[in-house]
């Protein structure tokens, strides 16, 4: 079985941390031209955004994806 184990880490993805994916959807809040509060940090997410007079609230839920297979 260590061959199959080597092949899989070989052909895998690394995954990103929740942290990661956390900061990478405020830096597209914030390109989009709005502010964002952070009310919770688990996930999933909470977080406020606001514009003007704009205000939305909602749940951020993430995850890493992949294709499934190997690659070969």
């Amino acid at each position: 079985m260590p061959a199959i184990a080597e092949r899989e880490k070989a052909n895998s993805v690394a995954k990103v941390s929740k942290a990661e994916l956390h900061t990478a959807v405020l830096k597209s809040i914030q390109a989009s031209g709005w502010d964002a509060i952070v009310l919770s940090s688990s996930h999933p997410f909470r977080i406020s955004m606001y514009r003007a007079d704009n205000r939305v609230i909602f749940r951020c839920y993430i995850w890493n994806l992949t294709h499934g297979g190997y690659v070969q």
